[in-house]
């Protein structure tokens, strides 16, 4: 397998989408970087992001950096909105926790967040995001909540 998630590639990768009718949850990223994002979403209408993971050790992280660093370099994406964040193993795998703890906290958690997962196929994607991503969420100011979207390998 080669590409983005081939052996020098990426161990996780995932996208969702930022609208402008939110709810925008911008607590990955560093404070003084939210208004620039805010500002993007709400000029664009919808920011398409990826999330990616990279596994490595101390032996390991030197090589896993510069790979990355060319990675990010293939990607098409609005210059000085790559961001980064170094975590243990177990923080990445437990981010939804925190996440619900933090929405616990604030009294969010019990309000309704359905999920549908669907495959598309990468032949209509195209298709897919004009007609129910613009057409339908944004144009309608649909507020979407969190979309997710996980690449997926067909032949696996």
């Amino acid at each position: 397998m080669s590409g983005i998630m081939g052996k020098n590639g990426v161990n996780y990768l995932e996208g969702f989408l930022l609208m402008r009718q939110g709810p925008l949850d911008l607590s990955f990223y560093p404070v003084p970087d939210q208004l620039r994002i805010t500002a993007l979403v709400t000029q664009s209408g919808i920011v398409y992001v990826m999330e990616l993971a990279k596994y490595y050790d101390q032996s390991t992280q030197n090589y896993e950096d510069k790979g990355l660093q060319v990675l990010l370099y293939l990607l098409n994406f609005v210059p000085g909105f790559a961001f980064k964040k170094d975590v243990t193993y177990f923080d990445f795998l437990n981010r939804v926790g925190s996440e619900e703890t933090t929405l616990q906290g604030l009294g969010l958690w019990e309000i309704p967040h359905p999920w549908l997962n669907l495959f598309v196929p990468e032949s209509r994607m195209s298709d897919f995001d004009s007609g129910v991503f613009r057409g339908i969420l944004l144009e309608q100011k649909v507020p979407a909540g969190l979309v997710i979207v996980y690449p997926m390998n067909r032949n696996k």
